[in-house]
């Protein structure tokens, strides 16, 4: 009963006037509705309530009325960005998958992580707001991609999700890295980290084969020459690649040949660097038992570099 009224008062508000305080009033029933979705036996769903709402994820503009179109403006930014998060909470519930699955919801995820470059029709303020709008949602589809792509595997390997995020981290090492950047990275290799954990022979062939042990070898040995000891995001980074690594790696021998003597001395590296900060809460403990995973995972080829 209580959802039903929710819904009704949401769409209430997006038929009258979009003002300021209209949008606010429509933003924190998104809230609420967070709220409620983390109970899995809510009728959030039965309801049809979260298909009208999933609807403004996957066609904005065809969901919105004519009063109410979705803009560039902070609030409806603000819209988007709770919608996402309520994808993360609804992932947690089996009956919501499918429900997923028809409102497409893994391509418009992936879709967000690479946002196309022209510039909107109906365009914001400026064009560095645009961009920086486009990263902020970027970074929220990364963080749900993390949790929903694991459970919607089919999807997301029909819909290429390591392609996009291949691309997506070959870009961000291509540019300056800006905060922007570095929190893209991180994110799109938490993301690899959750598809990779799971072990799936396909995923993990597909990303070999697209050159996934090279390119985030190189991208860690880039980090591992130059970072800070106490970047706490850097640090999190190499040991997720150091785990990816490692899961693709332990059962094939060609792709530890692919992880090659440059990758031993760089594993060797870190060893070295020893215990000093394993207790500074940094992560640098993780870092060291990532990279003792990677060296069983990779463990011939420490044998042929001792005989060498």
């Amino acid at each position: 009963m209580f959802v039903r009224s929710l819904k009704e008062a949401f769409s209430f508000v997006l038929e009258i006037t979009s003002r300021g305080s209209d949008l606010q009033l429509r933003n924190y029933l998104l809230v609420i509705t967070t709220l409620i979705a983390e109970n899995p036996n809510c009728p959030l769903i039965e309801s049809l309530f979260a298909k009208q709402l999933l609807g403004f994820i996957t066609f904005p503009q065809l969901n919105s009325c004519s009063v109410q179109k979705l803009t560039h403006s902070r609030e409806d930014l603000k819209m988007r960005k709770l919608l996402l998060n309520l994808l993360f909470v609804m992932c947690k519930n089996v009956a919501a998958l499918q429900l997923f699955r028809e409102e497409l919801v893994m391509v418009n995820l992936l879709q967000l992580v690479n946002p196309p470059v022209a510039y909107p029709e109906h365009r914001p303020a400026s064009p560095h707001c645009f961009i920086t709008q486009q990263e902020e949602l970027q970074l929220q589809a990364l963080d749900g991609l993390a949790s929903i792509a694991p459970v919607m595997l089919h999807d997301y390997m029909s819909c290429q999700g390591n392609t996009y995020l291949l691309l997506l981290l070959e870009r961000c090492t291509n540019k300056d890295a800006r905060v922007s950047r570095m929190a893209q990275m991180q994110r799109c290799i938490r993301v690899l980290r959750s598809v990779t954990a799971l072990g799936d022979p396909a995923v993990n062939q597909d990303l070999c084969d697209q050159g996934a042990i090279g390119q985030l070898l190189g991208f860690l040995i880039l980090m591992e020459g130059g970072y800070d000891e106490d970047d706490v995001i850097a640090v999190e980074m190499m040991s997720n690649i150091q785990l990816i690594l490692s899961e693709l790696c332990e059962t094939d021998l060609h792709r530890k040949e692919l992880f090659g003597s440059e990758g031993v001395e760089m594993v060797v590296r870190f060893l070295k660097k020893g215990p000093q900060k394993f207790y500074s809460g940094l992560g640098h403990n993780k870092l060291m038992i990532s990279t003792i995973d990677c060296v069983w995972s990779v463990q011939p080829n420490f044998a042929c570099a001792e005989k060498n």
